[in-house]
């Protein structure tokens, strides 16, 4: 892979980082003063018809292809467009999470509700493990709203403007964020130690 010139690193670090974070940021301030509802049906139908053309859908069917080779054309198509419109609902779920969370009760179905109960009441440290799949924060939400003390583990954005902003809104949940990282590592089993 061809490496960037200088030119070029400083056209993506000064130039189209924080172009893509300041438009990231206006679409997610914009769904987040929208009821959820609308936008929810609204951002999932614009992704299902714009999301298949872009580059990253390429990826997708590439990998689809290699992983699944029974899976003919018009499958693989299906599981893109579904994708997409999962992505876009994560997308509008985190510009409204702290209504989702105000509202737990009535918004989360928790599913083995007596795993988060024994993980709160036994006193012991414990370990969470979850799937980077669609609503993934509806789990740090789930387990808040049980009172279970959460600490996340998650992985900056390559965009660290951004990052920034969408730990923000992480934020709502109460949960303790852990960068994966060296100093994560050791911060995991600090809270470990403490019967975190």
């Amino acid at each position: 892979m061809a490496r960037r010139s200088p030119l070029g690193e400083w056209w993506l670090v000064h130039v189209l980082q924080p172009i893509r974070c300041w438009g990231m940021i206006a679409i997610l301030e914009t769904i987040r003063v929208l009821p959820l509802r609308l936008v929810l049906a609204g951002t999932a139908a614009i992704a299902r018809l714009a999301g298949p053309w872009s580059g990253t859908s390429g990826i997708a069917r590439r990998n689809l292809a290699r992983a699944l080779p029974a899976l003919d054309r018009a499958g693989r198509a299906r599981i893109v467009t579904e994708m997409w419109d999962s992505l876009a609902r994560t997308t509008c779920e985190y510009a409204h999470l702290k209504e989702i969370f105000d509202d737990a009760a009535n918004r989360v179905e928790i599913v083995g509700l007596e795993h988060l109960q024994a993980l709160r009441d036994d006193g012991k440290p414990g370990i969470i493990f979850s799937a980077h799949l669609s609503s993934w924060e509806m789990v740090t939400l789930a387990a808040r709203a049980q009172g279970v003390a959460v600490h996340v583990v998650y992985r900056n954005a390559n965009n660290l403007r951004l990052d920034e902003y969408v730990r923000k809104m992480q934020g709502v949940t109460g949960a303790s964020l852990i960068r994966k990282s060296l100093r994560g590592a050791r911060e995991l089993m600090q809270v470990m130690q403490a019967g975190g």
